[in-house]
């Protein structure tokens, strides 16, 4: 039921699969997620080098890609392969096709492989820039969660644009200033700087500012004012953070974000970490 092939130079890694890989996988998929993870702790980014992830199938159903290219198979296998940055990428179309002949039908595509860093080529093409921000300090103790990376970002980002309409898909690329392993804080970025694009819509609003600001140590007045804020929502209204347990859970639209890039520069000034981004529409190429 699935498919892994690694490159003998180990340079890249490609995998088939009849199912979609799950965050905790069982059965037949555990074994899939653990050969990959085997397979892909033989990529090591030299400098200059960042890795390059690709999820190709038909099939259009919801995925958040960050999570099916690299969260769900987990930090450590990556951690040498990510060490200067990283690109994921969600492409629709048919998988290539297998080296060797199966029985199974296999509808989903994987490959990581190292790029050069500065190597833009993709499926996907920019229309117009939505957002961008300047190097923003991230504060200390961020990597723990979306809120202070949304709260970074939400006080410094500028839309390019008023007029807000849907998105369908878009690009974010971020450049962050740290000493943090990428493949260890990539999900709390993104979904910290894509939220910081949305405007709330919800019903618990005061519950998830109280929350999300004692998380941040700062006042809830503040949070709900930022959460409700239209100035910068270029990806529109929605449910953004809701209660769960005795914290939140952030939902951005991630599921539409088919283009990440993520690169570090290894530095880190007194003030600590800090991160600078843009999001872009994008459209297939």
């Amino acid at each position: 039921m699935f498919l892994v092939t690694p490159d003998l130079t180990g340079r890249h890694v490609e995998a088939w699969s009849a199912d979609r890989l799950p965050f905790e996988p069982k059965g037949w998929k555990r074994d899939f997620r653990d050969e990959l993870r085997a397979a892909l702790v033989q990529l090591v980014a030299s400098a200059g080098e960042i890795l390059a992830a690709e999820y190709v199938s038909e099939i259009r159903a919801y995925a958040d890609t960050e999570n099916v290219l690299l969260y769900n198979v987990g930090q450590g296998p990556l951690r040498a392969a990510a060490a200067n940055g990283l690109r994921f990428e969600r492409r629709f179309g048919p998988p290539p096709a297998r080296p060797v002949p199966c029985s199974w039908a296999a509808p989903h595509y994987y490959r990581y492989r190292l790029i050069p860093r500065d190597q833009q080529r993709s499926g996907w093409r920019g229309v117009r820039r939505l957002a961008a921000w300047p190097s923003v300090s991230l504060g200390r103790d961020w990597s723990a969660s979306p809120a202070a990376v949304w709260f970074a970002v939400r006080r410094a980002v500028v839309a390019d644009h008023t007029r807000h309409r849907p998105v369908q898909h878009f690009a974010v690329c971020l450049t962050l200033d740290g000493r943090a392993r990428p493949a260890g804080v990539t999900k709390v970025l993104f979904d910290g700087a894509i939220a910081a694009l949305h405007r709330y819509q919800g019903s618990a609003e005061a519950e998830v500012a109280a929350r999300v600001a004692a998380t941040l140590g700062i006042r809830a007045d503040e949070v709900a004012s930022l959460l409700c804020d239209d100035t910068a929502a270029v990806l529109g209204d929605r449910d953004l953070v809701r209660p769960r347990l005795q914290g939140v859970q952030w939902n951005p639209q991630d599921e539409a974000c088919v283009l990440g890039r993520l690169v570090c520069t290894g530095s880190r000034s007194s003030a600590g970490d800090s991160i600078a981004g843009e999001v872009w529409e994008v459209v297939a190429s």
